[in-house]
């Protein structure tokens, strides 16, 4: 049966290295190496761990979360530049990400605003329909139609100041009516749709006002047209917005798929560095240590650890970690074998070319 491997990476002091790698080889750790030891200042470690939170912000702004789709070939180019990060590799990481960043955002907010704008137009149509018919006839005479949030007024004796305003002011006028029409929604929004002579808008508006009502206005750039003239603009919109909307969720969905699994590889190996620097900067052996990694079975690593630990204690330090999308090429087998072949499986994986220092 195939076993689950972890990778081992393994710090220790320089006295005590050909002991710990004839350990190793004993207790069966698979394609062990040796690593170089790269001490990071502590101004850099810091600028790492800023980029590695800029990596992950843009991750999640992509929407991208396929971390076992990050191929080989990108996890090995971003590790040879982060092998030893210095500050211009820093600072053009981060101007990368940074620029990078700021393409998505803009993206994405354009693709808000104009959702956020069909949301609106939607709602706008909506209530201005149940109004057609009274807009459509009162217009046709000449008069202004204005829509109100109406609260606790008499409409009715709101409409009668204003008639009996307009009659002060024209005491010719031919009419004496004022039109409106109350729509009351089902969850009991109330909205009055009234007509007058433009003239008298200002008056309209103080009277109305004065009886706790708001002005319903039509949204952004419609804000000021007659309904008759903005009415078809608007629907226009509705037509125009959705496309340009999946024109943009289109570029969105292909940059995710492009540079996903990039950005998520340099991510995996700013956090993997991170770790290494934590461990390598908090010795106070600087200099002295040497770094090893390798493969070892999960059902194994308890047993591992407490060898190590019995026989080196505080000399060494261990870090611990499932293989990485993209590692599992790399990936030793080990089978679950009876004790018999485990020996014999020893001595022919001792006698090859898994261990190289």
């Amino acid at each position: 049966m195939i076993r689950d491997m972890l990778f081992l990476g393994l710090w220790g002091l320089v006295r005590d290295r050909s002991r710990i790698i004839e350990k190793l080889h004993d207790l069966g750790v698979l394609h062990l190496r040796e690593e170089p030891v790269e001490y990071v200042s502590t101004e850099a470690a810091a600028e790492l761990k800023l980029l590695r939170g800029k990596a992950l912000g843009l991750l999640e702004s992509l929407g991208w979360n396929k971390w076992s789709s990050i191929p080989r070939k990108a996890l090995e180019e971003k590790r040879s530049v982060l092998s030893s990060p210095d500050e211009a590799i820093i600072d053009g990481i981060r101007d990368s990400l940074d620029s990078f960043s700021t393409r998505i955002i803009e993206r994405t907010s354009l693709r808000e605003e104009l959702e956020s704008r069909v949301n609106s137009i939607k709602g706008a149509l909506r209530t201005v329909r149940h109004f057609d018919s009274f807009i459509s006839e009162n217009s046709g005479k000449g008069l202004e139609v204005t829509l109100w949030w109406v609260q606790r007024a008499n409409i009715a004796d709101l409409a009668a100041r204003i008639r009996r305003m307009i009659k002060e002011h024209d005491p010719l006028g031919s009419d004496d009516k004022t039109p409106y029409h109350l729509n009351v929604s089902p969850g009991g929004e109330r909205i009055l749709a009234i007509a007058y002579p433009s003239e008298f808008r200002k008056e309209v508006s103080d009277i109305l006002t004065s009886g706790e009502c708001l002005p319903w206005m039509l949204p952004g750039e419609y804000e000021t047209m007659p309904f008759q003239d903005a009415i078809p603009l608007m629907e226009t919109a509705l037509e125009d917005l959705p496309r340009r909307i999946e024109e943009i969720e289109r570029n969105l969905v292909k940059t995710r798929e492009e540079w996903g699994p990039k950005i998520g590889a340099l991510y995996v190996l700013l956090d993997e560095k991170i770790e290494e620097i934590l461990v390598e900067t908090g010795s106070d052996t600087r200099g002295v240590i040497f770094r090893l990694s390798g493969w070892v079975p999960t059902d194994e690593k308890d047993r591992l650890e407490t060898e190590l630990r019995g026989e080196f204690r505080e000399r060494i330090l261990l870090r611990w970690r499932d293989p990485h999308p993209g590692e599992w090429s790399e990936v030793p087998t080990s089978l679950s074998n009876p004790e018999y072949f485990r020996r014999v499986a020893r001595y022919l994986t001792t006698s090859g070319p898994f261990f190289s220092t």
